[in-house]
């Protein structure tokens, strides 16, 4: 039986997803500290379950080897306890057996698909662009997005009705430190930042966060990394932080996304300037253009009624003017 590669890619993101799915459960499982048999039986469905589609694909792939490997693991899982579980160096509890069922994920992907199917309706970059609207919803949420906590985790939550083995926060063992992604998908091996951009200047600093993300989150079980600039106005073109990695070193496996949101609020504006001593029209001279006689003036402090009649207001103009 001949299968096209997609065909093979789907199949392999189906199975990465059910051992993802007994990777939560366990997770509840654990974490719950009641031991609830039904997250125990759970964990064993969904593996099991992995393990039986891993042998059908290696049967339509006309692989005996592999397949008598995995034949192999299933057995030695239900011997021993398909929720057994391991330990790593921290005391975080693993999954035994979805270590071999992973590695033969990976060995069939190396072959007939080297690169791992990012679809399941659409591709990841196409998703977290489309969720733009959804996320700046103020009727769903009331503002817009007002920090990158806000950004994370609205656009997770829209990730995990496409993505249900994703992984809030995954941490990343090394010998020295250990680094907390934003977001994990094991089943296309990829890691998410978010990043909040509402002024120039911070700029430099998100881009200094992107060198050191970069470097701290190299691992051999997730092999692409993205990361989603979430920008208040528009300062820096997605085309420009992608070279920004590229001179730096950094290959193609890295991408920026950048998602073009909405200005912060007002009132936020108007009570960070209450709280730093200024009053609301000095706040708002960052965001107010002045035209008066063809020309651009900044708006000062109790100069709002004497140049009411030549003023325009266009919010989303921004800072840089």
């Amino acid at each position: 039986m001949a299968l096209a590669t997609q065909q093979i890619a789907a199949s392999l993101d189906t199975i990465a997803a059910n051992i993802g799915e007994a990777d939560k459960a366990l997770d509840t499982y654990v974490g719950s500290g009641c031991e609830d048999e039904w997250y125990a039986s759970s964990v064993k469905w969904y593996l099991e379950l992995a393990y039986a589609q891993l042998l059908t694909l290696a049967e339509a792939l006309q692989l005996p080897l592999l397949r008598a490997d995995i034949a192999r693991d299933l057995e030695a899982a239900k011997a021993e306890r398909l929720t057994a579980i391991d330990r790593d160096p921290d005391g975080d509890a693993h999954l035994k057996w979805a270590a071999p069922a992973r590695r033969h994920v990976r060995t069939i992907q190396s072959t007939f698909a080297a690169e791992p199917s990012r679809t399941v309706t659409k591709d990841l970059e196409s998703i977290l662009r489309a969720a733009t609207y959804s996320i700046t919803d103020r009727k769903v949420f009331g503002n817009h997005p007002q920090d990158e906590r806000a950004v994370h985790l609205r656009l997770e939550a829209v990730l995990k009705c496409v993505f249900p083995d994703l992984k809030p926060k995954p941490t990343l063992t090394k010998p020295i430190k250990n680094f907390v992604p934003d977001t994990g998908i094991p089943s296309i091996q990829t890691l998410i930042e978010y990043k909040f951009l509402a002024s120039e200047e911070a700029a430099a600093q998100i881009a200094d966060e992107l060198l050191a993300d970069s470097r701290g989150y190299t691992s051999r079980e997730w092999t692409s990394f993205v990361y989603v600039i979430y920008e208040t106005q528009r300062f820096r073109p997605e085309s420009q932080w992608r070279q920004f990695l590229r001179d730096c070193g950094i290959d193609e496996r890295t991408i920026v996304i950048v998602i073009s949101g909405e200005p912060l609020d007002d009132n936020r504006t108007c009570e960070s300037a209450r709280q730093g001593g200024m009053s609301p029209v000095a706040a708002m001279a960052g965001w107010v253009h002045a035209r008066s006689f063809g020309r651009r003036e900044p708006i000062v402090d109790g100069g709002l009624e004497r140049t009411t009649r030549v003023i325009s207001f266009s919010p989303a103009a921004g800072l840089a003017d």
